[in-house]
């Protein structure tokens, strides 16, 4: 790509933000009010499991906040990871995929990364995966804050917290008598709705979030698939998708009770395991979950048990030229957990914790109307305890480490350690050292999924492991301007992939390890109180061994992030949010390269008039780039072009 366009494009979007500002003026806006000082004070729970502020954690956490995620224009957890430097997307027109660090194998079903919601795990129990879409159920609308932990996390959290963690706050502690309702409708015949409605009274509240999306998607062109038989490589009326979502939470003295419930219905336009572009392909997601907290805290120590319900249900409609293949998958999970903090005044935090998983249904089938193919319920049992402790060393040094145990009754033991070191020679710098192991047991497809002509089962996987190194900096120039970089390296162990056989079939394997480094460097700054800028680089490196035993580059994974963001603000009459990021190309399974390519996309909303009412208007990908991420195995294509540029009108009412 002609890095002279790119630079130029860059700072047209820039420019475009900048000529906004300088018409400013001045208006009240909780982002804008505070200073980034205060705002690298806000709390948060993710990297402990009790409340810290971000210059006390003891992981590499960031904070995107309701502000930014509606002043952004973010309505998915992969939309918001774009805004987080070191994050990148795979989209394959069904699916988005998340890579971190350079880490994103081709189809790994995002089983590597582990998605909380209010600190209930969303990953299930089949593969593994996280929802990052609309699957979620959850428009980000509806939630407080995104806490997102870059490394790893299962010192804590267990099995998938390998390479990030992310837990959705979906209210904080305060809950406000209030309703919200929004619609919207936009490009491709998208029309959305969703409601919030919050109640307190006494020792009882009550929050609910309902979305519900449509859209037809777009209409697109395949050249791979171009041929009389399959409608000239023309995917008509195929991308179309259907969501609807529910989360509710209710607290009662000393009890919470929370449940969710999403579903989802997309159709395939990409001619996916060779099915025809003539008839419709698609898949289908469900996921549910009920959970009861109690949690009892006295002077200095605090008590909780949870008990919870997991249920996953998957079915793909894969439309061939002769039959219609089809595959499902039902998860159902029974959980108990219990933990106790206690503070231990001048001597530290401690935290102790163990965990039940029983899992009657893991199951995997494949047919067609004739026949079944393949069946297998992999119903298991796992049990964990953890142990972790922090402790002042003087008034600079903070000191955390901490131990996992993980047992599956399928796999071997598994043994995570944690310990990490903060200094702060001074109240505007912070040092932050660590090291951190984790691990992923197998899956149910991965061990156990066979056909007669193309894959073979391999039920000796062992667990796949990742050691992992951070350092961070940060510096507080001033309370409107900081900046910080940080360096990372991690090897993974065992790493769970598929490969060819001596038969000629597919099957997975721990093939070997791969090593990763790098860095980011990331700035904020706010001038006066109506524009806030942030800015981040990362360089990235990351190789895995090959069949001679080599280290080579593996496939998608980029060299180079650029993120730029923009909020502004017209005082008292709109705000605006401008994101522009850059990629350097990924290698491909075909063993070609995507292009360079960046994107803008642009949200401006109405302050609030008549007391309750707000509009928004979100376009993305504003310059209407063509754009490409390599496909998966699954496709003909080698590279899977991008969503063109779109819009979206939303209307917010206070009841």
């Amino acid at each position: 790509m002609n890095f002279i366009r790119i630079k130029r494009k860059i700072l047209l979007s820039v420019l475009l933000g900048w000529s906004v500002f300088a018409s400013a003026q001045q208006s009240p806006v909780d982002l804008f009010s505070m200073s980034l000082e205060d705002l690298l004070q806000v709390e948060v729970t993710s990297s402990s499991k009790y409340k810290q502020t971000l210059n006390q954690a003891h992981s590499n956490v960031l904070v995107v906040s309701r502000d930014e995620i509606l002043n952004r224009g973010f309505e998915t957890l992969s939309e918001a990871l774009n805004y987080v430097n070191g994050f990148y997307m795979t989209n394959d027109r069904n699916y988005t995929y998340v890579g971190i660090r350079g880490f994103s194998r081709p189809s790994d079903y995002n089983d590597r990364i582990l998605v909380m919601i209010d600190g209930h795990v969303m990953n299930e129990n089949v593969y593994g995966s996280a929802p990052f879409g609309y699957d979620l159920g959850l428009d980000l609308s509806l939630v407080d804050r995104i806490e997102v932990m870059k490394g790893p996390g299962a010192a804590l959290y267990g099995n998938g917290a390998m390479m990030s963690v992310l837990n959705i706050i979906t209210k904080s502690e305060e809950v406000e008598d209030k309703s919200v309702v929004q619609t919207g409708f936009g490009s491709h015949g998208l029309v959305k709705a969703n409601l919030v409605i919050e109640k307190e009274s006494g020792n009882h509240s009550f929050y609910t979030g309902i979305s519900a999306r449509s859209t037809r998607g777009e209409d697109l062109y395949f050249r791979e698939l171009d041929s009389p038989s399959n409608h000239s490589g023309i995917a008509e009326n195929l991308d179309e998708e259907k969501s609807y979502g529910f989360y509710g939470r209710y607290q009662f003295g000393n009890f919470e009770l929370k449940a969710m419930g999403a579903y989802r219905d997309k159709g395939i336009p990409t001619g996916v395991w060779d099915t025809s572009l003539d008839r419709q392909s698609n898949t289908v997601d469900k996921q549910a979950f009920v959970d009861l907290l109690y949690r009892k805290s006295g002077k200095g120590h605090s008590f909780s048990l949870n008990g919870g319900f997991d249920f996953y249900h998957y079915f793909g409609n894969y439309a061939h030229y002769e039959k219609i293949v089809s595959d499902e998958s039902i998860g159902k999970k029974f959980s108990l957990q219990a933990e106790y903090l206690k503070n231990l005044k001048n001597a530290g935090n401690l935290i102790f914790g163990t965990e039940l998983h029983y899992s009657p249904t893991s199951d995997y089938q494949e047919g067609d109307e004739q026949e079944s193919y393949f069946y297998y319920n992999n119903h298991f049992f796992n049990a964990s305890a953890y142990l972790q402790y922090e402790v002042a060393l003087s008034p600079e040094i903070n000191f955390l480490s901490g131990i996992r145990a993980d047992y599956y009754d399928y796999t071997s033991l598994s043994l995570n350690p944690r310990i990490s070191l903060i200094y702060n020679p001074e109240p505007n710098w912070n040092f932050r050292i660590s090291f951190n192991k984790a691990f992923r047991a197998p899956n149910t497809y991965e061990l156990y999924y066979e056909s007669v002509d193309y894959n073979a089962s391999n039920p000796e996987l062992k667990p796949e492991n990742v050691y992992y190194f951070d350092f961070d900096v940060k510096k507080q120039f001033t309370r409107s301007f900081y900046t910080g970089f940080s360096l990372y390296y991690y090897r993974m162990a065992d790493m769970i992939d598929s490969f060819e056989n001596e038969e000629g079939l597919t099957q997975f394997g721990n093939l070997g390890y791969g090593s990763g480094h790098g860095g980011s460097i990331y700035s904020g700054l706010l001038l006066g109180s109506n524009l806030n800028l942030k800015v981040s680089y990362d360089f990235i490196r990351f190789r895995v061994e090959n069949e001679d035993g080599n280290l080579e580059k593996p496939v998608n994974s980029p060299d180079q992030l650029l993120k730029f963001h923009l909020l502004y603000r017209f005082p008292e009459v709109v705000y605006l949010g401008l994101n522009t990021y850059f990629e350097s190309g990924r290698k491909t399974i075909d063993m070609d390269k995507t292009k360079s390519f960046w994107v803008t996309d642009l949200q401006i909303n109405s302050a609030k008039f008549l007391g309750k009412f707000q509009i928004g208007l979100k376009i993305k990908n504003l310059f209407n780039q063509n754009y490409y991420v390599p496909a998966g195995y699954e496709h003909a294509m080698d590279q899977m072009i991008q969503p063109k540029r779109s819009f979206q009108i939303s209307l917010n009412c206070d009841l």
